[in-house]
């Protein structure tokens, strides 16, 4: 038997298996070390204690061998049909196999994702005087009238809505994407962005935008860059307005600082737009609610993260309310 028939097949999987448990970079480059290990400590024993989520991991580890096992027959089914009958169809069944090893554990982790959400998540928002709706998102609608980017296919889900100075805001994972075409004309999606967006309406329309981006991350006319009195600020921010006088009174010492703390607390690559009369923030974080039901750590320390994310949105919110409502316009 010719070892070389099957080393196009074993380069193959090994790509596979390589693409199911690699992590993909992009602008994500989240800061963990500055989180409470309490809280981390808190959450991971409420996601412990839950039986059902006990109950989903066992069987997901059971489902792991049993998907494994039947992959294994699969391949050596193939390696028998082709040394003894000369049939090869050794790919076919490795392929077959594998679906079935990815299938079977699949079963198993969207009951656990159920829970997590709805349990665990959920009973945290509460707790916090805050809803939690999984299912459900940011409107296209209130997503595009930011003008963030342009994109062709759109989602957002993990709805929460909470309030600030007695004003109702949410914030949503959101994924957009742009299609193009690849040399043989096939039609492919790539992520624009993939994070958590919030957007809040305030009570006074500005009339004007504030736009406040990671330096050099937009493309924006120059005629509409400002500078403030806010040197570790415009280190690491560009701030764009076509009021100039109206941006430097918002964005004062409080609201600026309070941007800085969330920058440097989180690590995080964050966009703030003020939009006439909506404010939105925009967190380059992926998918932070998504369930690790192989690494509860993880699990607890995105909560953790998430937690801290949203007390620093409502600081930051609470700042830019607090002084427009004291500016005439």
């Amino acid at each position: 038997m010719n070892i070389a028939v099957f080393i196009p097949f074993i380069i193959v999987f090994l790509l596979i298996i390589f693409s199911i448990f690699s992590n993909s970079k992009n602008k994500i480059n989240i800061n963990y070390e500055k989180i409470n290990n309490k809280d981390i400590e808190k959450y991971k024993n409420l996601i412990l204690n839950n039986e059902l989520l006990a109950k989903y991991r066992k069987s997901y580890k059971k489902c792991q061998i049993i998907g494994g096992i039947i992959w294994i027959i699969f391949i050596l089914v193939g390696i028998i049909l082709l040394v003894t009958k000369g049939i090869f169809i050794i790919h076919v069944l490795a392929i077959l196999g594998l679906f079935v090893f990815i299938l079977i554990p699949n079963i198993a982790s969207t009951k656990y994702n159920k829970v997590y959400k709805n349990e665990i998540i959920k009973n945290l928002m509460l707790a916090n005087n805050m809803e939690y709706y999984p299912d459900q998102g940011m409107s296209i609608e209130d997503y595009r009238y930011a003008k963030f980017e342009y994109f062709d296919r759109y989602h957002s889900n993990d709805l929460i809505k909470g309030k600030v100075n007695n004003i109702d805001y949410i914030l949503a994972d959101v994924h957009t994407e742009d299609r193009y075409e690849d040399s043989d004309g096939d039609t492919h999606y790539r992520t624009i962005f993939r994070g958590s967006v919030s957007t809040l309406k305030m009570p006074k329309n500005l009339n004007s935008f504030i736009y406040i981006v990671n330096n050099k991350s937009v493309a924006f006319s120059k005629k509409y860059l400002i500078n403030i009195d806010n040197e570790e600020f415009e280190k690491i921010f560009d701030i764009y307005s076509d009021n100039d006088v109206l941006a430097m009174r918002i964005l004062t010492p409080d609201v600026t600082n309070s941007i800085l703390d969330l920058t440097n607390e989180t690590g995080i690559h964050t966009e703030i737009k003020i939009f006439n009369n909506i404010i939105y923030f925009r967190f380059y974080t992926g998918d932070l609610f998504s369930p690790s039901i192989n690494d509860i750590d993880k699990e607890a320390t995105n909560i953790a993260f998430y937690f801290k994310l949203i007390e620093g949105i409502n600081i930051i919110m609470k700042n830019i309310l607090d002084v427009i409502e004291e500016v005439e316009l």
